[in-house]
């Protein structure tokens, strides 16, 4: 049937159907702009010293208030200037499309601006992130005893276009820094970004967490 032949309602039922896909690529685009502005904006005068961004959905905002303040704690104690950021992202798809939408394109920033520097992740989430790279490789890390770690915690993958299986996660479900963050049962993952403009700030915020 041609739009011309529908009436009322059918022919707005067509219209979203018809425009619809086009109108949520915009709106990432836009969405993506404006967070990108905003962040380089807001941040001109400002020194951060870390991003931590938590991705998965029924997140504690009071455990996330806790490990923010207590990063910076450990922070001051290294010496280490500037201001620490923890917040978290719900990219399930437990929320309604437009949020989604506007969470995933926030996201999709965040990292294509080399803003995040950890990354807190469900074992779900990890296993894709890995695989298309967005982690840095900790093997040299734990070689040399900077980080320490269960060998059971360590995760391996491996990324796309490669055979060698190297550490890019640690399995932090029972961490009690993380107490009441997430849901233990879905498996929490603690990375470092690979594209994280703070590597040394990052490793400190690791090694903080599994002491």
């Amino acid at each position: 049937m041609k739009y011309k032949d529908l009436e009322g309602k059918a022919k707005l039922e067509y219209l979203w159907d018809y425009y619809r896909l086009p109108f949520f690529a915009i709106l990432f685009s836009v969405i993506m702009i404006i967070w990108i502005g905003t962040t380089v904006w807001e941040n001109k005068n400002r020194i951060i010293a870390l991003d931590l961004t938590i991705v998965g959905d029924y997140v504690n905002p009071d455990a996330v208030l806790l490990l923010q303040e207590s990063l910076k704690k450990a922070y001051i104690e290294k010496g280490i200037e500037g201001e620490v950021t923890v917040e978290s992202i719900n990219l399930s798809s437990n929320t309604n499309p437009e949020q989604q939408m506007a969470n995933n394109a926030k996201f999709f920033a965040k990292t294509s601006s080399n803003t995040i520097d950890v990354i807190i992740s469900f074992a779900d989430n990890y296993k894709g992130f890995a695989e298309t790279g967005l982690f840095a490789p900790l093997d040299e890390f734990f070689a040399t005893g900077v980080l320490v770690a269960e060998d059971e915690a360590k995760m391996y993958s491996i990324q796309n276009e490669s055979t060698e299986e190297k550490i890019y996660g640690v399995n932090v479900s029972v961490n009690p820094k993380l107490a009441g963050l997430m849901d233990p049962a879905n498996g929490i993952i603690l990375s470092i970004c690979v594209n994280s403009e703070k590597r040394e700030n990052a490793i400190e915020a690791m090694k903080f967490i599994l002491e």
